[in-house]
C-alpha cells in the first residue's frame, strides 16, 4: 500500500453527528458538531472543532487564504516563547560575527531584552507593545547605544521568527528609536596632543600613534615589529585585539579587511625606538608586564588620569576617551586637504558614506565656500553685470590648522595622491 501524498492547504469539513448516510452517529449531540481538517506545511493534519458550522466555515476560508498568500502559521508555532526563537538566532548567527559581538549581544539580551520578552509566545507580540517598551526603556533613562542594540536584538529575533514561519509579520519592524543629539566630537590640536602625551606616566608614543594614524586601540596593540615599514613609512594594519569576557582575543579587524595606512615623520623616532633590537613578530605596544596592552587598563591606569590633569591645568582642554584620538586623526587629515576617500582608507571605514556621516561636521568652511562661490556667481546678474562662470571662480580651500607642520602636510598628501590600493580593496 502506497503512501497517499498531503497536499498542503487541502481542507475539509466534517459533521460529527451524522453519517454520511444521513443517519445519527454515536457521538450524535455530544461535543462540538463540526470538524475542520486541514493539512500544513509539513504534510500534518491539524484539527478544529466548532459547535456552529459557519464558524468552521470561517475559519475554512481563512486558513485557504493564507495558503493562497503564502503566510500561513500554525497556531503552535505560534506560541514559540521568544527565549527559545532567540537560542536558535543566535546559533545561526554566532559563527558569523566576532567574539566581542556575541559576548555584547548576550549580555544585552540578558540583561534588558530577556525580562520582559523572553517568557512571551512569538505570536502574542504587537507592535503598540514594543512602542510602548521603547519609550518606557527612555523614560527610564537607558543610554542610546544599549537602547539600539537591545532593539536590534529584538528586531532581529522576531525577523528569524518569521522566516521560520513562526509569525507572519515582525512587530518590531518599523518602530523608530527615540532622536538623541550627537555627543560633542572631542578633537585636541597638534600642540594638546603633544601635552597628553608628556602627561601620560607610561607609554606617551602610542598617544601620538592614535592622534596621527587613526588606528583603532585593539589594532595599535596588535601590531608586531614586521607590520612597522619605517623607510616607507607605512603601517600594516592586518589584525587586531579585543577583550573577550576578561580574556584578549586576537582577531581580525573591524571590517575584516586589511590596510596599509602611512605615518608621519614626526612618528619616525618613537617608532624606531620602539622597534629598535626586537624580533619581527615582537609588539610594537604592550603593558609594563610585557603583555598585550589592554584598552580598559591603560585608560584607567594612565590615559583618563592624564586627561584629568590636564583638564585641572587647561579650562579648554576637552574630556575624551582613548577613541575620541581617532577622532582627531580625522581631523587632521581633513584639516590637512585629505578627501574623503583617502579618510575612509585610513581609518579603515567600510564606505565613504560612514566617512561622511562621521565627519562631515568637520568640513564647515568647504560650506561656506559653497556659499560665496553662488553668492559670486548670482549677484552680479542682480547688479545687472554679467557674472563670472563657475570655472572662472577663484578656488577657496579650507585653512590649514595653524599648529600643523610642513612634515604632516607632506603625509596627508602622500595619502590623498596615492593610486595604489591593496588587492583586498578590489
Amino acid at each position: 500500500m502506497t503512501n497517499q501524498r498531503r497536499t498542503p492547504g487541502t481542507t475539509r469539513i466534517e459533521d460529527r453527528w451524522t453519517r454520511r448516510d444521513g443517519t445519527p452517529s454515536k457521538r450524535h449531540g455530544t461535543g462540538k458538531r463540526w470538524l475542520l481538517r486541514w493539512i500544513d506545511h509539513n504534510g500534518e493534519e491539524k484539527t478544529a472543532s466548532y459547535t456552529r458550522k459557519i464558524d468552521a466555515t470561517r475559519h475554512e476560508k481563512t486558513i485557504t487564504a493564507q495558503f493562497h498568500n503564502g503566510d500561513y502559521i500554525d497556531p503552535h508555532n505560534a506560541r514559540t516563547t521568544l527565549a527559545t526563537i532567540h537560542e536558535e538566532w543566535s546559533t545561526i548567527t554566532s559563527p558569523t560575527v566576532k567574539p566581542t559581538t556575541r559576548t555584547n549581544r548576550k549580555s544585552t539580551w540578558k540583561n534588558h531584552v530577556a525580562p520582559v520578552w523572553g517568557d512571551r509566545e512569538a505570536g502574542s507580540i504587537r507592535k503598540p507593545e514594543v512602542k510602548a517598551w521603547v519609550a518606557e526603556q527612555h523614560k527610564n533613562g537607558t543610554g542610546p547605544a544599549v537602547l539600539q542594540q537591545s532593539m536590534f536584538i529584538l528586531r532581529a529575533v522576531l525577523g528569524h521568527a518569521v522566516e521560520a514561519g513562526i509569525i507572519v509579520h515582525n512587530p518590531a519592524a518599523g518602530v523608530k528609536l527615540p532622536r538623541t543629539g550627537q555627543r560633542p566630537r572631542p578633537i585636541l590640536t597638534a600642540t594638546e596632543v603633544e601635552r597628553l602625551a608628556r602627561t601620560v606616566d607610561y607609554l606617551p608614543e602610542i598617544v601620538r600613534f592614535l592622534a596621527y594614524t587613526g588606528l583603532r586601540f585593539g589594532e595599535a596593540s596588535a601590531l608586531t615589529v614586521a607590520d612597522i615599514d619605517l623607510k616607507r613609512r607605512r603601517i600594516n594594519v592586518n589584525k587586531a585585539y579585543s577583550d573577550v569576557g576578561g580574556t584578549m582575543v586576537l582577531g581580525d579587524t573591524k571590517t575584516y579587511e586589511t590596510r596599509s595606512v602611512p605615518f608621519p615623520g614626526v612618528l619616525d623616532g618613537d617608532l624606531r625606538a620602539l622597534t629598535a633590537g626586537k624580533l619581527k613578530t615582537a609588539p610594537v605596544f604592550t603593558s609594563v608586564e610585557r603583555r598585550p596592552l589592554r584598552h580598559s587598563n591603560y585608560r584607567s591606569r594612565y590615559f583618563r588620569p592624564a586627561v584629568d590633569t590636564l583638564r585641572e591645568v587647561y579650562e579648554d582642554f576637552p574630556a575624551l576617551t582613548l577613541h575620541d584620538l581617532r577622532h582627531t586623526a580625522a581631523s587632521l587629515a581633513i584639516s590637512s586637504g585629505a578627501n574623503v576617500k583617502a579618510v575612509q582608507r585610513m581609518l579603515g571605514h567600510a564606505t565613504a558614506t560612514e566617512t561622511l556621516n562621521r565627519y562631515a561636521d568637520l568640513f564647515p568652511d568647504d560650506l561656506d565656500a559653497v556659499a560665496r562661490g553662488i553668492n559670486a556667481l548670482v549677484k552680479p546678474s542682480r547688479s545687472g553685470r554679467s557674472g563670472l562662470r563657475a570655472d572662472q571662480q577663484e578656488k577657496t580651500t579650507s585653512p590649514v590648522a595653524e599648529e600643523m607642520w610642513s612634515d604632516l602636510l607632506t603625509y596627508w598628501s602622500r595619502l590623498r595622491e596615492s593610486n595604489s590600493r591593496p588587492s583586498h580593496y578590489e
